[in-house]
């Protein structure tokens, strides 16, 4: 190699190297966070609605002059829904983007997956959807925005008794949010004095439930609890009221979103489900609004946690946090951050303990509150 290749091959590659520097996460004008989120794959919904929320957020930030001076910019990796995807999107981000916060993941599975690796890391992992009781052991850089599923099996519990039902029939699904919700309602179901009489099991995405339907009503339970996710929900109704069997149904937080009424139809009329409240403060409403514009149609709650989960990332970050360990620090003695879900505070485990669950229905196809 002559003299002259050589200066150009020096030359070229420290071109490259500025470039790299350049669009790298320690640019002085930008400022990174990190989004590990199930975008595609059977739970793509989970993902898709916190990124929407999320956008309207950082347009927001920006324009009120980001963090400090500094742009604030979103990198997303996707989870696909699994373990696996979980930990090969955090990897990613933690290795090349290296952020000092990622909002994620969806499944509860996943944040099961990636919260040692929080720890590890030194990375605050805040999830806008995940609620299995099982991510409040997970460690000290892991927080969700979201109430505990632990809460949510115990109301659920009480108000199928209190409607009347001291028996009951339970379908699930072989998921971490299915099965911790499954086992917490159980345990208080029963110390509570009520008797499960069946429980069946399906797959994530199955798109058959006549089998386990049928096996369940053997047992003649006056109602059925369901923890089942959007579609699978929604088929399950369906599929029920096929075959003749119209006894009610309760289930979790997931039918609340669209796919269920859509793929159930009539089926879904006066089904019983918990869900994280929905705020309905100043806040929410200017989010509400701007969703609206942006998008065609309302929010969900999971748009608005991940709309609070950027906003108060950038509350924190205002104030002077930005490794991993200030914003952990930071996030526990968070009080008073009112954004679209009401307020937020943590406990020691990281989860929210300002955010209620409440009792909806179906009614003429909407989302309303259950009534007595």
């Amino acid at each position: 190699m002559t003299a002259f290749s050589k200066r150009t091959v020096l030359s070229i590659t420290t071109l490259v190297i500025l470039a790299l520097t350049a669009c790298s996460p320690s640019s002085k004008n930008q400022i990174l966070v990190g989004a590990a989120l199930p975008l595609t794959g059977p739970v793509a919904y989970y993902g898709q609605s916190p990124q929407k929320g999320m956008a309207i957020a950082l347009d927001e930030i920006n324009a009120s002059g980001g963090i400090n001076g500094k742009r604030l910019d979103v990198v997303y990796a996707d989870t696909f829904g699994t373990a696996k995807g979980a930990v090969n999107a955090f990897q990613k981000l933690a290795d090349v983007d290296k952020p000092p916060i990622i909002i994620g993941a969806g499944a509860s599975i996943e944040t099961l997956a990636i919260g040692k690796l929080a720890n590890d890391n030194k990375i605050v992992l805040l999830s806008p959807v995940s609620s299995a009781a099982e991510i409040s052991d997970l460690g000290p850089f892991v927080f969700r925005t979201v109430p505990s599923d632990a809460f949510q099996a115990n109301m659920l519990a009480k108000w199928v008794l209190e409607s009347g039902y001291r028996r009951v029939a339970v379908m699930f699904l072989n998921s971490s949010w299915s099965t911790s919700l499954k086992d917490h309602f159980t345990a208080d179901y029963i110390a509570m004095g009520g008797k499960i009489l069946d429980t069946e099991s399906a797959e994530v995405d199955d798109t058959d439930f006549r089998t386990q339907l049928l096996r369940t009503v053997r047992s003649s339970p006056p109602a059925i609890v369901a923890f089942l996710y959007a579609k699978e929900g929604g088929r399950c109704l369906k599929q029920a009221r096929e075959l003749g069997i119209t006894l009610p149904f309760f289930g979790g937080d997931p039918w609340t979103i669209e796919d269920f009424r859509k793929i159930a139809g009539p089926a879904a009329e006066g089904v019983r489900f918990t869900t994280p409240a929905q705020y309905d403060g100043t806040e929410a409403q200017a989010f509400r609004k701007k969703y609206v514009d942006r998008y065609g149609d309302s929010p969900d709650v999971y748009a608005a946690h991940g709309y609070d989960a950027l906003k108060l990332t950038a509350e924190v970050m205002r104030k002077g946090a930005m490794t991993g360990p200030e914003i952990e620090m930071a996030f526990r003695q968070l009080r008073g951050f009112n954004g679209a879900t009401g307020n937020t505070t943590f406990d020691d485990h990281g989860d929210v303990i300002s955010k209620p669950f409440v009792r909806m229905t179906i009614k003429n196809g909407q989302v309303v509150p259950f009534a007595n």
